[in-house]
């Protein structure tokens, strides 16, 4: 491998980790907002079920070929619903700082008046400007580190708002999408005549500031012309002789928040079960659950969370080492789904985690699960 080539590979890898990991706790937390009232039910998580689970690699399929065939049509469009949806993302993900901000500075709780009805905390008005400003920076610039900003709170958005009901649906899931990505990879150039997964990751957007300042004849020369789209995380392809005009690394966030379902499903089923063995709130054994060593030993979610770091470390290394795209979803289903299984088999907790809790519970197996109250 070529020394500057690994020294690129090291952000990406822990990255990816530490998004997972994060998406997976950010996720475990809203179901706990959502229990204790502190928002609506119906701004709660999706679950999917085995029917609608199939269908993520067949919709999956049909944006990469609008991608491939109609990016010029649809770029502007892309980039309004990546404006709104990053937004959101970058509030939802950084709520749980602001709460700690909150509490250290209690002037963040003060309330403004929008209006004879309407009101909103000094902190949340602070977020949403934050917000705000990091997409239209990274509009006006295309800045690297804003594009990888929005696409990590993208991806921790997308862990906590998608959910999986239990190993079985994952399993499916998972292994159809571990198909998919090899296709779209390895084979999709002999039918399309171009490697359909590599050309709509790579396409870059005009950027639509620059062509309103054009039509107004003003000057847009310190503006980026072009865009890349917060639908990947892009890294330079050297930290030591970073030259912006080479191709770097990248990560599409399906490598980050598939795998991260999973994860965020075996977290939650963990604190679950430390929740029966300690009994109190779910929300109170999740707290205990972070400084407990035993909790993390026994854990699913460690496991898998280090098999998701093996998988990452081998598609770059092997990326590296043959110069050519890699579906990460190749190694990072089985080093992320093996553990868990070959650990809930040895434990005799397959059943229980394959049908899941609730289905477990109806049976008598196990008590009915409510949704966690961290």
């Amino acid at each position: 491998m070529d020394e500057l080539e690994v020294d690129a590979a090291g952000p990406v890898w822990s990255t990816a980790v530490g998004t997972v990991a994060a998406g997976a706790h950010r996720a475990l937390r809203h179901d706990v907002e959502i229990h204790q009232g502190c928002i609506p039910h119906g701004e709660g998580a999706i679950t999917l079920d085995s029917r609608q689970a199939p269908a993520i690699p067949l919709l999956s399929s049909c944006s990469l070929l609008a991608l491939f065939y109609f990016f010029h049509a649809i770029q502007f469009l892309l980039i309004l619903l990546l404006c709104i949806a990053s937004a959101v993302g970058i509030t939802f993900a950084a709520h749980p700082l602001l709460k700690l901000l909150t509490t250290a500075k209690p002037v963040l709780r003060r309330r403004l008046l929008l209006c004879s009805r309407w009101h909103v905390q000094l902190g949340d008005a602070l977020l949403a400007g934050f917000s705000g400003i990091s997409v239209l920076s990274w509009m006006l610039t295309g800045s690297m580190v804003l594009n990888n900003l929005l696409g990590i709170c993208l991806c921790i958005s997308f862990i906590s708002f998608v959910r999986l009901p239990s190993l079985k649906v994952t399993t499916y899931l998972l292994s159809a999408l571990f198909v998919y990505d090899i296709f779209w990879v390895f084979f999709s150039e002999g039918l399309f005549g171009k490697n359909v997964m590599v050309e709509a990751a790579t396409k870059q957007a005009e950027n639509p500031a620059v062509l309103v300042l054009d039509a107004l004849h003003m000057p847009s020369a310190g503006l980026a012309q072009n865009l890349d789209l917060p639908v990947k995380l892009v890294f330079p392809g050297s930290l030591l002789d970073w030259d912006p005009l080479k191709p770097g690394l990248m990560l599409g966030l399906g490598d980050m928040a598939l795998p991260g379902m999973l994860i965020a499903l075996l977290y939650s089923e963990d604190v679950f079960k430390w929740q029966q063995q300690c009994g109190g709130s779910l929300g109170t054994a999740a707290k205990l659950s972070l400084k407990s060593r035993d909790f993390w030993i026994r854990s699913y979610v460690l496991l898998s969370i280090c098999g998701y770091t093996l998988g990452m470390f081998l598609a770059l290394g092997i990326g590296t080492v043959f110069q050519a795209a890699q579906p990460a979803l190749l190694y990072l289903v089985p080093c992320t789904l093996s553990p868990a299984l070959v650990r809930a088999a040895r434990r005799k907790e397959l059943k229980e985690l394959w049908e899941g809790w609730e289905n477990a519970g109806a049976e008598g197996n196990k008590t009915v699960r409510k949704e966690p109250d961290v």
